[in-house]
């Protein structure tokens, strides 16, 4: 199931230390469709106070992965507290479920260097050899919830470890905001049939949506509606749709769909072009596109009538069965249309368009 990032938000709280050890500096580290790790900061240096980051566009990842943390920590020289080892919890929940009714799973963060700083000592700690795949743990379309936190494990020389994560979880907190869209499209695709073009998609899931309109264009930039379909609304299971265009044009079309969910918010699928060939290949038009002259090859007479944008005929001409040179050096560069008929009733057996460079 494909799911989408919306957005991704920390909500920091950073900490208020014991006398003499800290939290300074606390990371997630993130892997977004299998690319290069990337470290998130949790805060940095701010006692009691309330940080808000920026949002993070992930434009649209199909997966997100987290690898570990990593988190900095320091203490007094000589003094009581040493802190020996760090933690990463993490839940995955749904906006409108209650946090407390999701425990935490735990990442153990191991030493990884020792700095001494004046009469402190840093440490780091971390672990990013995880490869947990947070997405596959959003089983619905929705809004949810990745919340993380980190804690620093301190000894206070009395034979045993307490958490310090200062005031039991409360600090050090991110939530990251995930949206997962109402319609997973797992294909869209087009298929030739005779005197007509199929288009068939598949949906994954579907959540809140209204209707599919088919669009078509000739030039893969000016798209025109050509139906609709009603969509399925909400559902977790495979649903097919299919379309079926009566009149493509000779030459390429391109297709996409424009989904629409029931608040009318819509987003286009990618654009698919096909290649058709009208009158049951009765004849051909080539090249596509031509620099002046173009080959007009047909297995009967035909009559042929070429277009400009504004519907003014530019050329018209009846041609012989085989193969036809046809002289366009007058015209313009540009686009073209074209229509042609059968000598002998003048009926119509195709049309298409003319790109001349």
């Amino acid at each position: 199931m494909k799911k989408v990032i919306h957005g991704l938000m920390f909500l920091v709280f950073s900490i208020s230390s014991f006398a003499q050890c800290g939290i300074f500096q606390s990371y997630i580290v993130l892997t977004e469709d299998n690319g290069p790790s990337l470290d998130y900061a949790g805060g940095i240096n701010a006692e009691n106070a309330n940080l808000v980051f920026p949002n993070y566009d992930f434009e649209s990842p199909s997966s997100l992965y987290l690898k570990g943390a990593k988190l900095k920590t320091w203490q007094t020289n000589g003094g009581s507290c040493n802190v020996d080892s760090g933690e990463l919890s993490y839940k995955v929940y749904k906006s409108n479920t209650d946090p407390s009714s999701v425990a935490f799973q735990n990442i153990a963060l191991s030493l990884d260097e020792t700095i001494p700083s004046g009469t402190s000592l840093d440490k780091i700690f971390q672990d990013t050899s995880q490869n947990i795949d947070l997405m596959a743990l959003m089983t619905t379309p929705g809004n949810w919830k990745i919340e993380v936190y980190w804690r620093g494990i301190v000894d206070f020389g009395n034979g045993g470890n307490d958490l310090f994560d200062s005031n039991f979880g409360n600090n050090h907190i991110a939530q990251l905001d995930i949206v997962i869209l109402p319609v997973d499209l797992t294909s869209f695709s087009a298929r030739i049939k005779t005197n007509s073009v199929n288009i068939d998609w598949t949906t994954a899931t579907e959540s809140n949506s209204d209707y599919f309109n088919v669009e078509r264009s000739f030039d893969g930039s000016e798209f025109e509606v050509l139906g609709q379909k009603k969509a399925q609304g909400n559902s977790m299971e495979n649903v097919n749709y299919s379309f079926l265009d009566e009149s493509p044009i000779n030459g390429i079309n391109y297709y996409r769909l424009r989904q629409v969910d029931i608040d009318g918010s819509f987003r286009f699928s990618e654009i698919i072009p096909i290649e058709y060939s009208t009158g049951n290949n009765q004849f051909d038009i080539y090249p596509v596109p031509a620099n002046g002259e173009i080959s007009f090859a047909s297995k009967i007479p035909c009559k042929l009538i070429i277009y400009n944008p504004s519907g003014q005929i530019v050329y018209d001409q009846t041609c012989n069965a085989g193969e036809n040179s046809i002289d366009l050096y007058s015209l313009t560069s540009g686009l073209y249309f074209y229509t042609v008929y059968k000598a002998t009733d003048f009926s119509e057996i195709g049309k298409g368009k003319i790109i001349l460079e």
